[in-house]
This record gives C-alpha cells, sequence and structure tokens, in this order.
C-alpha cells in the first residue's frame, strides 16, 4: 500500500499555466491533463518562451483530450540526467504529478513526448503511477 501523496498544482501554478495555454493555445477548456502537462514542459524548459514552438502548435482539441497529450520537441541539445539535468527533473515531476511520461524518437532531430495522467499509486496498470520513491525501490531490487 502506498502512502506517498500525488502532488497537485498550486492555485498560483495552475492560473500561470491556464494563462499560458488559453494565450498560446486559443484553448479554453483545457483538460487536467494538459493542464500537467504543460506544466511538466514550463519547468523541464525553465519558462514556457522556451518552448514557444511546442505550445503554439497544439489546437484545442489537443488540448481537450482528458487522457493524453502528444507534443513534439526539437532536440535542443538532449536530454541528460546530470549538469544539463532535463531527464532527471522530467522524470521526477511525472512521478510526482503522477503523469505517465514517454519519450519516442521522431527523426534525426525531433522527440515526441506524450502525457498520460494516472488517477492513483495503487491499482490497475492503465490507472496507477508509482511515486519516486517506489521507482527507485523497484529498479534496485531488480538490477
Amino acid at each position: 500500500m502506498s502512502n506517498y501523496v500525488i502532488r497537485q498544482l498550486t492555485d498560483e501554478e495552475r492560473e500561470y499555466v491556464l494563462h499560458n495555454i488559453k494565450s498560446y493555445c486559443k484553448c479554453e477548456n483545457p483538460s487536467e491533463n494538459t493542464i500537467k502537462a504543460v506544466y511538466i514542459l514550463n519547468r523541464l524548459y525553465l519558462g514556457l518562451h522556451h518552448c514557444y514552438d511546442v505550445i503554439h502548435r497544439l489546437t484545442p482539441k489537443d488540448c481537450a483530450d482528458p487522457y493524453f497529450l502528444k507534443v513534439t520537441i526539437y532536440g535542443k541539445g538532449g536530454l541528460a540526467t546530470w549538469d544539463f539535468d532535463q531527464l532527471t527533473r522530467l522524470v521526477i515531476m511525472a512521478h510526482e504529478l503522477c503523469m505517465r511520461v514517454e519519450i519516442t524518437s521522431c527523426n534525426m532531430q525531433y522527440l515526441h513526448l506524450a502525457f498520460s495522467q494516472r488517477e492513483t499509486r495503487e491499482g490497475d496498470i492503465c490507472k496507477r503511477h508509482p511515486s519516486i520513491e517506489e521507482a527507485v525501490e523497484r529498479v534496485r531490487a531488480n538490477w
């Protein structure tokens, strides 16, 4: 049984993200999945102005999907675990916010990031997402 809390966005974080989704995407009613995904992108790139091209391409239909959001990013120097620690931050934020994030290649220059909100820390594999502590424990146990 997990006793790790799923981090919720503060009112200030939520308002910032909603303002930017409405400004960049012209989407009036984004899903919770989109709000969390854009929040992660904001933190990942240290400001949405650094990934304007990603956010600007989202359509209102993309933003309204309650289960899935896929964005295409330029390599921007890659994703790393240290010094340039975007990969580490992405993984930790995904676990904290209970979001499944999948990274796939698009071509030699671009990557797809797919975001899918999970509901809980326990239960069906399609609905749960472990905390970072649980994920680390599982990896170490199977090392």
